[in-house]
């Protein structure tokens, strides 16, 4: 009989204690991490955890919440990188300005000249070249501005060509720095070593000299002769085919960063704050837009830089010439970008844990038929609670270039680009 009392108290004791160790938190590393994984937690770009030592239960050292990745100078790397972007966008937008301001001077010259000489002799001849002339000087600029806005076609083409700038890298450099940084290099040199180029052929170099050629090719009495040369004479000083070569291979530079950045913006950023990378790309090309076309128009008005820009600066008066010109305007953006270029490549680390080996180009279909069925399920909607439990685990769902093959990524892309409303929005956007 005591036997028995003794086996039921001992029951009821071991119980008590089973009861007590399922009421005290794991404390061990490995009860932790059973527990992180039973919840799907994770801890991206984390280095530490907040500990509660203030458990009344007993647990010291459960992780209660993780504490957020400090992405500060991430989004200042980013907007620097878009703000590069916007350059050339808005010294393209400022060109035609400039072929505008350039024409209206050669018409004013060749009416000037044409007036003076119809005070002289011929004052119907003269009307009718002045006419003539002008005409002649419109249809230049609006066909030079035609000509021109072919440049902005990257942008709009750059999916032709993301696949190899996402699957071709070497990982001992950097997956997207592989490209950013020598894209960027050969952009910044460009624009050195290009900016007089693009003065020069668009005769901005000869501004003050117009009036000279113009006056030079006018005899007395032959004034339509006279204004048939001035228009001659404005078309060859205005090559627009070569500055068009330059700012279309200087967008298909700034095209193929931008594929780099928008995908180091998805590594770089924490996986919270993965969303504000748009925000970063809008922020930055709007401020690099605005300081190279509005910023530049500004700088280099003939009046605002008298009236203004000098007397503010203390500068000496200059009549007749801008504060800053075309050539020297881009050799300075090309300046700055090349110190971005050599800031990121020497001290920015780049730091991709989805890639695994050495130095990576596949052309074929990566891990095979397998691997692409696997990559199709993942994007077939799910339902309840298969979908709430795998919400925080979309990073091992991604598919990825590297891993499918670039032959297998154009057969993707080629698929979505059949689609009708993707057809439409191609046709607004070439011809747009």
């Amino acid at each position: 009989m005591s036997e028995s009392i003794n086996n039921s108290k001992g029951g009821l004791y071991q119980g008590q204690l089973r009861s007590r160790a399922r009421a005290t938190p794991p404390t061990t590393a490995a009860a932790t991490a059973t527990i992180m994984k039973k919840s799907h937690l994770s801890v991206p770009h984390t280095s530490s955890t907040i500990i509660d030592n203030n458990n009344p239960a007993g647990g010291g050292g459960l992780p209660l919440t993780p504490i957020d990745h400090d992405d500060r100078f991430n989004y200042a790397l980013l907007l620097a990188l878009y703000t590069l972007q916007g350059i050339p966008m808005g010294l393209s937008a400022s060109i035609p300005f400039l072929i505008q301001q350039k024409v209206q001077m050669l018409a004013s010259s060749v009416h000037h000249h044409n007036v003076a000489t119809a005070a002289a002799d011929a004052a119907i001849n003269s009307a009718s070249a002045s006419s003539n002339s002008l005409a002649e000087l419109t249809k230049i600029a609006y066909n030079a501005q035609a000509i021109f806005a072919l440049c902005s076609w990257p942008f709009s083409l750059k999916l032709l060509w993301a696949p190899i700038v996402d699957a071709c890298f070497s990982k001992r450099f950097g997956r997207r720095k592989s490209w950013l940084v020598p894209i960027q290099l050969m952009a910044g040199m460009l624009m050195v070593l290009g900016s007089g180029y693009v003065e020069q052929e668009l005769g901005l170099d000869n501004n003050s000299n117009i009036g000279n050629v113009v006056g030079s090719v006018v005899d007395g009495s032959v004034v339509d002769s006279a204004a048939t040369t001035t228009v001659e004479q404005a078309a060859k000083s205005m090559n627009v085919q070569g500055v068009t070569f330059f700012f279309f291979t200087l967008y298909f530079l700034m095209a193929t960063q931008d594929i780099a950045v928008d995908g180091w913006a998805l590594t770089m950023l924490s996986r919270k704050n993965r969303g504000k990378g748009p925000i970063c790309n809008s922020i930055g090309q709007n401020i690099g837009y605005f300081l190279s076309y509005v910023g530049f128009l500004a700088l280099n008005d003939v009046e605002s830089s008298e009236n203004l820009w000098r007397p503010l600066l203390r500068l000496p008066s200059r009549p007749g010439t801008g504060l800053v010109s075309l050539g020297g305007f881009v050799k300075f953006m090309g300046s700055f970008m090349l110190v971005i270029t050599v800031f990121v490549g020497l001290f920015k680390k780049e730091v991709d844990m989805s890639i695994e080996g050495g130095d990576c180009c596949t052309i074929g279909c990566g891990d095979g038929g397998d691997k692409s069925n696997t990559d199709m399920e993942t994007l077939m909607p799910k339902n309840g609670v298969e979908e709430e439990e795998d919400d925080d685990d979309d990073d091992e769902h991604e598919i990825d270039a590297y891993e499918i093959g670039i032959m297998e990524t154009y057969k993707r892309l080629w698929s979505v680009v059949k689609l009708p409303a993707v057809q439409s929005l191609i046709l607004i956007l070439l011809t747009y």
